[in-house]
């Protein structure tokens, strides 16, 4: 197996995770579940950040803003959740 493939698995990961977010969050109003994914999604992304960044350091930093926004997006997601 090669190097790359933990690293990609993650990544898969985490697109599969963020696809299913909207959709708990928009969609069913499940705001509390969606933190939950939410916070899941924060974890994949920051392993995924640090795994690429091993394998091609460019690659991992091409990440961080994607990690911010899901940061950002995790904190609104808090704030809607406390204010419903």
């Amino acid at each position: 197996s090669s190097p790359q493939s933990l690293p990609m698995r993650f990544y898969y990961a985490q697109l599969l995770v963020n696809f299913f977010w909207p959709i708990l969050f928009f969609r069913f109003q499940m705001l509390k579940t969606a933190l939950l994914l939410l916070a899941v999604l924060w974890i994949l992304v920051l392993v995924t950040v640090m795994m690429f960044y091993r394998v091609y350091k460019n690659a991992g930093l091409l990440m961080i803003p994607y990690l911010l926004w899901v940061t950002f997006a995790l904190y609104l997601n808090i704030g809607v959740a406390v204010l419903n």
